[in-house]
């Protein structure tokens, strides 16, 4: 896992005057989970849009989203259609906004392969079924002439995966793929993604809210606030020596049996158009200075990969 796959380069997004994304700067190798983690409002969707290529017609971008080798955000939209789907695929948070429910499953998978590869509708029904059984959906030929609301929620989301990995994708965006299931169809579908990258080598980048999930499925972690990374590290990492305030807040809010009781996070993001000048951070964080009201924090680095960007001496900030 040391081949960069992907890269992002002062990736910006915006609608009209309103910025949604600033100054992105990730990587992602061959075989690497990548989890992106914050509060609904945060920029997270907008960022695995912008490399799928399915934002607003309205929208506008500024850097580069290199993959191997190719600049997606300048592509033509005939030269990006190629590689969605086929080499950069995804996994909706909500799987009716994957299917169409007026037609079968048969017929939706065969349209989405045969849209890339020129392969018979029987070779097409053998490896769904397959793949199906893969993701321990054991009556294959049921599910492949059913319609979408014949199956439930979790065997939804199970068939969108197997749609969107028909193709073996190098990299696979996951869209909050767990936030809509019961608890136990979450730990199933978090297994099937872990085996989905053992077997086939496939980079994933893992948006979710929460910071539990990403820990246990993820080699790094980015956080985000208002449309920005704030702190990015190996998980372990991350989890145990976090340095910026938001995200000792996250992890003191997730829930452990018979632990403390988690804290809530008190206010609420901001919304795009009322961020101005200074952190992004600034109106929650009981930390903040003068300082943070006129200035942008750069990153600061606290190991190899592990870095936040916060103007606050990390030891002034309690976990």
């Amino acid at each position: 896992m040391n081949r960069e796959i992907l890269n992002l380069k002062n990736l910006s997004v915006s609608y009209g005057d309103i910025n949604i994304l600033k100054d992105i700067d990730l990587s992602l190798k061959k075989g690497e989970i990548l989890g992106i983690v914050g509060e609904s409002g945060s920029g997270k969707s907008t960022l695995i849009k912008s490399i799928m290529g399915i934002l607003d017609e309205n929208a506008s971008i500024d850097g580069e989203i290199n993959f191997e080798g190719k600049d997606l955000a300048s592509l033509s939209l005939k030269d990006y259609r190629k590689i969605k789907g086929k080499e950069i695929s995804m996994i909706f948070q909500n799987p009716t906004e994957y299917f169409n429910p007026t037609r079968k499953i048969s017929k939706q998978f065969i349209e989405t392969i045969r849209s890339h590869n020129d392969i018979s509708k029987q070779e097409i029904q053998k490896k769904s079924i397959n793949t199906f059984k893969f993701l321990g959906l054991q009556d294959g030929k049921k599910i492949w002439n059913s319609y979408p609301f014949e199956l439930s929620g979790g065997m939804n989301q199970r068939v969108a995966i197997a749609l969107s990995i028909m193709l073996e994708p190098k990299i696979l965006l996951a869209d909050e793929p767990t936030s809509a299931l019961d608890v136990t169809v979450q730990a199933q579908v978090v297994k099937e993604l872990l085996k989905l990258r053992q077997k086939l080598n496939t980079s994933i980048i893992l948006v979710t809210h929460n910071i539990g999930v990403a820990s246990y499925m993820s080699h790094n972690i980015g956080v985000m606030y208002g449309g920005r990374i704030i702190e990015y590290g190996e998980s372990e990492e991350l989890i145990n020596n976090p340095k910026h305030p938001y995200t000792k807040m996250l992890i003191n809010s997730v829930p452990v049996i018979n632990g403390n009781i988690p804290n809530g996070i008190e206010g609420s993001l901001p919304n795009f158009q009322d961020i101005k000048e200074g952190c992004v951070f600034l109106d929650r964080c009981k930390y903040a200075s003068r300082e943070c009201k006129i200035k942008v924090p750069s990153a600061k680095y606290w190991g190899k990969s592990h870095w936040s960007s916060c103007l606050i001496e990390n030891e002034e900030i309690a976990l």
